[in-house]
């Protein structure tokens, strides 16, 4: 959970909206340890009123604003859960966001080098009332796509890291065609930020302490039907109080090829 200011924010599944990802600290981050193709939801409350008026939480999903806000008036009784956003005919659907594995972009300079793993952002800005609308029937979609990965990146870029994708889970009600208060973002109050990886990825990058040489193997290389058994290299060791020479066989965590082509 980051708490920041007036608000809390934290990544939660998205079929119980209620239980949370483990949360790591390092250097005044967090980064929640997720994993790949499981939804998840934004879940974002404001639990404090140090900041009177109404603010607007714009979300920004691996540098992509997902195009619409939420006004905050006043201290919220719980969470409200936030995805990828649409509407149609007067039905307004949220649909869950998913933790998925990255493609490698061929073409470098289209790739955010920053981006090194997922990355939730929070943008408030003070609401500024503009009106009354009567629209609610406009469609509307978030506009999203999968972040790609630099080739030129490193390997734990490449290989290691998550980015959000869209999810399955989804909820969906009729939109409210009555007059509705409209707001436009004045002032900017502040950023949240949650960054997200897989284990694997945390423990590259210190966030994680990694594990015994051969768990952290098993974590980088799984064992698999298709796989085999884990590589074996023989060795002979003499035992000067047996009467001959044993051959025994010893696990050698030295791998043949780089994890990193």
């Amino acid at each position: 959970m980051v708490q920041q200011g007036d608000f809390k924010l934290e990544l939660v599944y998205a079929d119980t909206r209620k239980l949370p990802f483990q949360e790591h600290a390092k250097d005044e981050n967090i980064y929640a340890e997720v994993e790949p193709d499981v939804d998840y939801f934004i879940s974002i409350q404001r639990n404090g009123i140090s900041q009177p008026g109404c603010v607007l939480a714009m979300f920004i999903v691996d540098e992509q604003d997902l195009g619409y806000h939420d006004v905050f008036a006043s201290r919220s009784a719980s969470p409200i859960y936030r995805g990828l956003y649409s509407r149609a005919k007067a039905v307004s659907t949220m649909k869950a966001l998913k933790f998925v594995k990255p493609s490698i972009s061929q073409d470098g300079t289209k790739v955010s080098r920053n981006l090194l793993m997922g990355k939730i952002e929070v943008k408030l800005r003070m609401g500024t009332f503009s009106g009354y609308t009567v629209d609610r029937e406009t469609d509307f979609n978030s506009a999203f796509a999968t972040k790609n990965v630099d080739i030129n990146q490193t390997g734990l870029a490449k290989k290691k890291s998550l980015r959000s994708g869209e999810g399955t889970v989804s909820e969906s009600n009729r939109a409210s065609t009555g007059q509705t208060a409209s707001y436009e973002g004045g002032e900017h109050l502040d950023t949240i930020t949650l960054n997200f990886c897989a284990a694997l990825g945390l423990m590259e990058v210190g966030v994680l302490q990694k594990p015994d040489a051969w768990t952290y193997h098993r974590m980088k290389r799984p064992a698999g039907p298709s796989q085999g058994p884990p590589a074996v290299r023989p060795k002979k060791i003499h035992d000067p109080a047996a009467a001959e020479a044993k051959t025994v066989e010893l696990f050698d965590l030295a791998e043949a090829n780089s994890d990193d082509e």
